[in-house]
This record gives structure tokens, C-alpha cells and sequence, in this order.
């Protein structure tokens, strides 16, 4: 069962799939796999220096899909590229689900400065870190049932790939320009983000 953005009912056809052509209900783990490791080595992997690469590699993908009006949903640094996305590529956004994200990537009141997550990042290495930072987004923490797909998410990542996303997200801001934006947005903070 399908449900788009506003609760509107989306039928599972293969014409709502535009990564492959079929029913998401007929696609299997393997064959996500599959295409994951093809854009990878497509894509050159994250090799990215600011947001405006990240962004512009979301739209490459949805290029390649074909893929021309979206809704866009980012979470933390994901909110900071989807607001990117909606400055650059205005007309081809719907609309911004902006969730536990930010208008500045130096945020002033981060749990800890940028430069004490690098050093943390370079002593206990990236598996662990990503462990701990993962288990923090959820209130019951690895227990939570989404703390497994969320981990898979990060896995492939290297100590380099996640040293330059975090210096890229340092460098970005949207102050100038947010209240500029047309995109309808929303925009959801929790009440007890530890991240």
C-alpha cells in the first residue's frame, strides 16, 4: 500500500516505480542491490565537496530515472540539500519535507563543535561513530525498529567520505536566500533530538 505526499493513495503500478519497471510489491532485495551498486559505481561514489555537489547528484538520479516533478523529504543534512534543491531546481520541486534540519551547517548550539566530531571520527573510526550517532535519532535507540535500515544506509561510508560531508555541511547556509523560496514546506523538529 502507497501512500504519497498529503495522504493521497498511490497505487503500487509499475508507472509509480521509476526505478524499475514494475510493481514495487514484484521488486526484490537483490535487485535493489543491484541498482544500488550500479549507481554507486555510476555516480563515482562521495567524492563531494559542498552541497551544491550533493544536490546536484539528487538531481543526476532523478534525471537518470526520469523524474521531473518531486517531493522532496531530508533528513538533517538531507533537509540542508533539499533546500538547495528547492533554490536550484524550483520549478521541478512540489514540495519540502524539511525534518530535524537546519538553515546553517555551523550550528552554534550543536551538541559538539564540527572540529571535536572530526578528531572523535579519526580515534574511534566510522563504523562506531555511526553506531552511536544512529542510536541517538531514536528515542529507544538500536532498539528502535529503524535503527537496522538507517545503519545499512551508512555502510560503505569511509573515514574520508565522512570527513568532507561534514566539512561541506560547515561551509553552507541558506540565510540569505530562504525566505525567498516558493516551495510549500514542512518542517518537523523533535522535542528530544540528541543529534
Amino acid at each position: 500500500h502507497w501512500t504519497a505526499l498529503f495522504n493521497q493513495t498511490q497505487e503500487d503500478t509499475p508507472e509509480n516505480n521509476k526505478f524499475f519497471n514494475k510493481k514495487w510489491s514484484d521488486v526484490k532485495d537483490q535487485e535493489i542491490k543491484n541498482l544500488a551498486d550500479k549507481l554507486k559505481k555510476e555516480m563515482g561514489g562521495w567524492v563531494f565537496h559542498s552541497l551544491v555537489d550533493f544536490s546536484n547528484l539528487v538531481i543526476d538520479l532523478l534525471d537518470l530515472i526520469n523524474v521531473n516533478k518531486f517531493s522532496i523529504l531530508g533528513f538533517s543534512m538531507g533537509g540542508m540539500i533539499a533546500q538547495q534543491i528547492a533554490k536550484d531546481y524550483e520549478n521541478r520541486v512540489k514540495a519540502n519535507i524539511l525534518y530535524s534540519s537546519s538553515a546553517i551547517g555551523k550550528l552554534p548550539h550543536r551538541f559538539e563543535s564540527w572540529e571535536d566530531s572530526i578528531l572523535r571520527l579519526n580515534q574511534v573510526g566510522v563504523d562506531l561513530t555511526a553506531n552511536n550517532t544512529i542510536a541517538k535519532w531514536f528515542i529507544d535507540g538500536e532498539d528502535s525498529p529503524y535503527y537496522k535500515i538507517c545503519r545499512e544506509a551508512c555502510s560503505g561510508a569511509n573515514l574520508n567520505s565522512c570527513i568532507t560531508a561534514m566539512k561541506a555541511m560547515q561551509q553552507w547556509t541558506s540565510i540569505e536566500w530562504l525566505k525567498e523560496l516558493k516551495t510549500p514546506s514542512l518542517i518537523i523538529a523533535g522535542d528530544r533530538d540528541k543529534s
